[in-house]
């Protein structure tokens, strides 16, 4: 739906993110659209990934993995990682890929709305564990083994990307670690430093310099969440949110379901305008008193995105048949469109927010 692969070169963004100092841009791209950036191509095949990240962005492409799902058996959890340089590096970022549109069993993923519980960490999604590669859902702790002794070629994504890690912080002492995503990737992302914690891979953590990633579902209950604030302390727990975006909004933070989402978010009303939030709108999406003004803006997106943005903005922006079809579904379930990674680009490339240090840390 979005065949952009380029990364802007020049962006007031930089301004936003004051705290990343020599890492808060990489050969003059700003670090939040490379993350989003990052997410959106994780949809695309190992041999697109890597044209973009050594062609496009002229950075250093380390490996893309699709691995096994014990629950769904199927290799259905992909990630890539990258380096910013291929000899000492100084960011190493690895991306989830979310719910791809075509999968299914992605789908169940993001359904399956029970929790395991972790312990101290609190209660997670338990399909999102599954994803990470989760090996018995009634006990975490049989659950996550320390080291996976199952069969080589059915090695789960949690595994395949600590022993990566393991390896670049060695290769690369000076690079710090950033996990993104988007949709369920974002998730991912946002529950893997945790995994870490479990293992006490204190030399990965120590390297990490937090997550950022954008429409992410709500990974865990409130414990969890105040866990993971307390493990990034010092470090950054960022996510952006775009207007409606329907799969933010899920599982439901209520009584019955008890998910939370943790961290600061950007929340973009529009393209053009941003601001720094705890909790978004329309907090569990079906609230009547949002829906028209969800209408509204599900019309004013499809036609500006279809005859203003790219008369205004360029011809990057012009849609494709795909996504305006996307676009389309938003007139019967407003909010759906609002999750797509377009976009979250559009915002982040056309969109004002001034965030400080204290807003975000």
């Amino acid at each position: 739906m979005d065949p952009r692969l380029d990364l802007t070169k020049s962006s007031s963004l930089i301004t936003y993110l004051p705290q990343f100092g020599a890492i808060k841009t990489v050969f003059g791209v700003d670090l939040l659209e490379l993350m989003l950036m990052a997410s959106k191509v994780a949809y695309e095949n190992a041999a697109v990934v890597e044209y973009a990240v050594t062609k496009r962005w002229k950075m250093n492409f380390v490996g893309f993995y699709d691995c096994w799902n014990k629950f769904t058996k199927t290799y259905g959890t992909q990630a890539y990682i990258f380096t910013n340089t291929a000899k000492d590096a100084s960011m190493i970022v690895v991306s989830f890929r979310g719910t791809a549109f075509w999968a299914a069993k992605d789908y169940v993923t993001d359904v399956d709305f029970s929790f395991l519980s972790m312990g101290k960490m609190g209660k997670v999604h338990i399909g999102l564990l599954k994803a990470l590669g989760l090996q018995d859902e009634k006990d975490y702790v049989k659950g996550w083994p320390k080291d996976y002794t199952g069969d080589a070629d059915k090695i789960p994504v949690y595994y395949v990307v600590r022993e990566q890690l393991r390896t670049l912080i060695q290769t690369h002492p000076n690079a710090k670690i950033i996990f993104t995503g988007h949709s369920m990737g974002a998730a991912l992302s946002s529950i893997y430093p945790a995994l870490l914690s479990l293992h006490e891979e204190t030399d990965i953590l120590d390297k990490t310099t937090g997550i950022l990633n954008n429409g992410r579902l709500r990974p865990g209950d409130e414990t969890f969440g105040n866990y993971m604030v307390d493990l990034l302390k010092g470090k950054y727990c960022l996510r952006v949110t775009y207007r409606y975006d329907i799969v933010v909004r899920v599982p439901f933070d209520n009584p019955f379901f008890q998910f939370k989402h943790f961290g600061k978010c950007i929340y973009y009303r529009s393209w053009y305008h941003g601001e720094v939030v705890m909790q978004e709108p329309n907090r569990n999406y079906f609230d009547l008193r949002y829906f028209p003004n969800m209408y509204y803006t599900q019309f004013k997106d499809f036609f500006t995105s279809l005859l203003i943005l790219p008369i205004k903005e360029g011809k990057e922006y012009r849609e494709t048949v795909p996504s305006l079809i996307y676009r389309a579904i938003g007139f019967a379930i407003p909010g759906v469109p609002c999750h797509s990674p377009r976009d979250y680009l559009n915002a982040i490339k056309l969109g004002k927010v001034t965030i400080s240090d204290e807003e975000i840390v």
